[in-house]
């Protein structure tokens, strides 16, 4: 490759891996945990402290892999913040780098463009930092994807078993992996047909290409391949038996949950997507219509179907929450990397000056976006993205807690907030008991709320000094109250 053409190829991607470095590696402890995430760092002492054991259960419908990877990172880090958020911040920089490997499908700019979308996306950004399942699934959803149009192209069977061992890891991850795969297949038809619209392949040149790629047997051993490999992890690596059955029954539950809780109207996603996303929706509607009108370009096509597709499927569900905006960001980036292919392909000096300032402009807007939310308005209701986050000031109430611990060592705390999640996660190294109501507990340390503010009073401010309120979440206010033989808790913290 001649030196100017290296340095046009390594030279942004070098930008590009720095800037997602910086967003979704700086400061992982920053944000407060979520209560989701409070509640997923429940199943991973399971399996990092004794007995070591975590048991699938469907009325906890998302799936094990995300406490599996959790337990090897904090076995490697430490049981700590940075350890459990390292494993969505690895899954999202890794689908960047996937969207690289598309490089001889999207052309060299038109990765370059699709990856720094990505890369500089404040959702992809959020929800990397964030310790649930989301970007692990989306993360395994590419991985399949960018696998089997390697095997289609290459015709090298390894990269069908890839595909098929992410696609199992995309069942093990969350039950919303099924309406992907739906999408992803329906998506492939659909541009190939449209690609080959009006002389539709016959069956038998389908058969043809299976038989080149390896035939329809070892397809078959591949998808068996696949089962096997969410087996595993529903399984507890074949300890737990009855997991197979229960992966079975969590969809049940799932469909229940996605027509009766957190339910918005059908325009939900493309209203947050038009406020933290722009630049993004902006350049994938481009890259969609370009797509749709150059139809003999087949994978253009199966990017613009994949994207409207899995907007559709989402926003026909009632069900709707932040965190699943992030399946649809990833098709979008794809297509704004066609956007700028063609934009580029305007062989005029004018033409690259128009496409350089566009993705430019783009990508700044959309960096700026991504700082301002994650390093600075984290907990901001304001941003449709922080969904009952939360609040940096219960961080206080924990620093407070940590101050009296330092001087008296596993004094007993008693929770008796009804609402006190992520709390387990920063008491996990003290003696805390959680009721969830008022009790006449003698513990030295007391957490309750603001609801149960005269109950507590009445039982515990004659011997008690009392600090706060402290905000958890939105409409959540907690008081801190410490017996006075302690030291106490400074009253401003």
């Amino acid at each position: 490759m001649p030196s100017e053409q290296a340095r046009g190829w390594w030279v942004p991607l070098a930008y590009i891996a720095a800037l997602t470095l910086l967003l979704r590696f700086y400061d992982l402890p920053l944000k407060p945990l979520h209560h989701d995430e409070g509640v997923n760092t429940l199943f991973v002492n399971q399996l990092v402290k004794p007995p070591h054991a975590y048991v699938y259960d469907p009325g906890n419908y998302h799936g094990p892999t995300l406490f599996y990877f959790a337990w090897l990172s904090v076995s490697v880090f430490g049981l700590n913040t940075v350890g459990i958020r390292l494993v969505t911040a690895v899954a999202g920089l890794i689908m960047v780098v996937l969207v690289v490997a598309l490089r001889h499908h999207l052309g060299t700019r038109g990765a370059l463009a699709a990856a720094a979308m990505l890369a500089s996306s404040s959702g992809a950004v959020y929800f990397a930092r964030y310790f649930i399942h989301e970007t692990l699934l989306v993360c395994f959803t590419l991985a399949a994807v960018v696998c089997a149009i390697q095997w289609w192209t290459r015709r090298r069977i390894i990269y069908l078993f890839l595909a098929a061992a992410s696609a199992g890891m995309m069942v093990a991850t969350k039950e919303t992996a099924i309406i992907s795969t739906v999408v992803i297949v329906g998506a492939a038809i659909g541009s190939a047909v449209f690609a080959a619209w009006p002389s539709i392949p016959h069956a038998t040149r389908v058969l043809g290409a299976l038989r080149e790629r390896g035939g329809i047997r070892t397809v078959t051993l591949a998808m068996v391949f696949g089962v096997a490999v969410a087996m595993l992890f529903y399984t507890s690596f074949l300890t737990n038996r009855a997991g197979a059955m229960a992966a079975v029954k969590t969809f049940a539950i799932w469909t229940k949950t996605g027509t009766s809780t957190h339910t918005q109207p059908w325009y939900t996603y493309l209203k947050w997507l038009s406020v933290e996303e722009w630049p993004l929706l902006i350049m994938a509607a481009v890259g969609i219509i370009l797509a749709l009108f150059r139809r003999a370009d087949r994978f253009a096509s199966f990017l613009a179907l994949w994207a409207i597709g899995i907007i559709t499927a989402y926003s026909v569900i009632p069900y709707k929450t932040p965190w699943l905006v992030l399946n649809m960001i990833v098709p979008m980036a794809l297509c704004a990397g066609v956007a700028f292919e063609r934009l580029w392909s305007v062989r005029s000096r004018a033409g690259s000056a128009v496409a350089w300032t566009v993705l430019l402009v783009m990508v700044g807007a959309a960096t700026g976006r991504a700082a301002w939310l994650n390093f600075w308005h984290y907990d901001n209701e304001r941003s449709p993205y922080v969904y009952v986050h939360t609040s940096r000031e219960i961080l206080k109430l924990v620093s407070a807690v940590d101050r009296v611990e330092a001087a008296h060592p596993q004094t007993p705390i008693a929770v008796m907030s009804r609402v006190y999640f992520p709390l387990p996660w920063y008491m996990r190294d003290y003696p805390a008991g959680y009721w969830g109501r008022v009790v006449t507990n003698t513990a030295p340390i007391i957490v309750g709320s603001v609801d149960q503010e005269r109950q507590l009073d009445a039982l515990f401010a004659a011997d008690y000094a009392k600090a706060g309120p402290y905000l958890l979440r939105p409409g959540v206010l907690l008081l801190l109250y410490v017996r006075r033989d302690l030291r106490p808790p400074d009253p401003g913290s």
